[in-house]
């Protein structure tokens, strides 16, 4: 059976198309399985880093623990300043409000309180540097 020009170059770009579509789907899951296992790696960073100094350095299992007891402790310390920094950010936030609210008249503040609350439902994006 001969197939003329057309019909071999569609079927080629056919299989290009389904070629191309199960790459997708695996790199697709190894996407997944990559960001799943980093989540994972991240959820206990002060054991992470007590295993990893257990490694290195040949700790015993006193020193394993002292270690974590330090690294649990930092961990709280840097957990509290985040949600310092965050209390922080809110009292600017709401410093910035009152000075704007001072400077509109009444018709201004009542859209400029629609805009806050307006921005209060969007939901934030969330920046790391991970």
């Amino acid at each position: 059976m001969k197939m003329n020009r057309n019909t071999k170059t569609f079927l080629l770009l056919l299989a290009l198309f389904f070629v191309g579509l199960g790459a997708g789907f695996f790199l697709n899951e190894q996407i997944i399985r990559w960001r799943i296992a980093r989540f994972e790696r991240t959820a206990d960073i002060p054991a992470r880093i007590t295993q990893h100094l257990a490694e290195r350095l040949a700790l015993d299992a006193d020193q394993q623990k002292a270690v974590y007891e330090v690294f649990s402790w930092a961990d709280g310390r840097f957990k509290d300043h985040r949600d310092r920094e965050k209390a922080e950010r809110e009292a600017i936030r709401t410093e910035i409000d009152a000075r704007v609210m001072g400077v509109l008249d009444e018709t201004q503040q009542a859209k400029f309180q629609t805009l806050r609350e307006e921005q209060s439902q969007r939901p934030r994006r969330v920046v790391t540097l991970r």
